[in-house]
């Protein structure tokens, strides 16, 4: 997922409400500010310190690891275990 495909999905969580037919004219929220506030969100966390990353480690990541003799198992269970970790992982998993 790209960061603009997340920024979109942040959005959309934004105006989840809307789904279910609310009236947008209503909304405190308008669908055109709801891309700015996901950013803008985003770019907090990013300013407190904070990376999303995905679950599971895409290729390009694998790639990236130093340790050559390494297996593509071994550095996806080191990262699985990484994010299980993280102080910022969802209860429960």
């Amino acid at each position: 997922m790209t960061r603009e495909e997340l920024i979109e999905v942040m959005a959309r969580a934004i105006l989840q409400d809307f789904e279910d037919g609310a009236d947008m004219s209503t909304h405190p929220v308008p669908e055109r500010a709801a891309s700015r506030n996901a950013r803008a969100a985003l770019a907090a966390l990013e300013a407190a310190g904070v990376r999303l990353v995905p679950s599971e480690a895409t290729q390009e990541m694998t790639g990236a690891v130093l340790e050559p003799t390494a297996s593509r198992y071994e550095v996806m269970k080191t990262y699985s275990d990484m994010i299980a970790a993280s102080p910022y992982a969802p209860p429960g998993g």
